[in-house]
Order: structure tokens, then sequence, then C-alpha cells
């Protein structure tokens, strides 16, 4: 039975560090985004990301997903690519919904990316 996280495999090693990317890349597109919009609105960025915030609290937890795969398009098709290599290959990726890629995202951020690849068994 395959192990949680099998590094070993060449293709989970990738879509890490291809989400890894994926994920900076989104968040510096949300990033100016943000900022357009708080410029023509005429706000603070701070004002505007409160409001935001607040704004996302209010979503019901279905919407989430579909918010999340809007504001992340990257992250959102290599966490599909995962799970399909998931299906073929059986190895489990972050497919505990948004969480888990975040999870990766900062381990891997945080300089601690080796300790998620497991020893061969």
């Amino acid at each position: 039975m395959p192990t949680s996280w099998q590094w070993n495999c060449a293709d989970c090693a990738a879509l890490a560090r291809v989400l890894h990317e994926a994920w900076r890349a989104d968040e510096q597109d949300l990033r100016t985004r943000f900022q357009e919009t708080a410029r023509s609105a005429g706000c603070s960025l701070e004002a505007f990301h409160r409001s935001w915030v607040e704004s996302v609290a209010r979503a019901a937890a279905e919407e989430l997903e579909s918010l999340q795969n809007a504001w992340y398009p990257r992250v959102a098709d290599v966490r599909r690519r995962w799970k399909d290599h998931e299906a073929r290959s059986g190895h489990p990726g972050p497919s505990g919904g948004w969480r888990a890629a975040f999870i990766v995202d900062a381990t891997i951020r945080s300089g601690y990316g080796t300790l998620l690849k497991r020893p061969d068994p």
C-alpha cells in the first residue's frame, strides 16, 4: 500500500515543485489585483484587504472551493494534475483540499521540503 507523500516518485517531486511555483505566481497575480482594485475603489490596500477577508469569512463553505479555483487558477490546475497522477499511480498527493496544497507549499517555501521525502521501504 502506498505511503502518504511518496517523494521518491519523480512525478510527485515535480508536481510539488510546480505547485510551489504556481502558488507564487497566483499569489503575485492576486496581490496585483488587490492593489489595482483598492486604487480604483479609492481606498487603502489595508481597508480593501480587511473587507475582502470579511466577505470571504461570510462565504458558504461550498462556495470556497470555487472561489479558491478562481483566485488560484494555476494551483487549481496542479491540484487536478496531481489527482490524475494519484489515480494512475496510487501515490497520495495533497488531495485534502486547499489546506493540504497550502501545507505542501509552506513546507517547501520554508526549506523543509526534504522532510517530506520518505526513505525507500
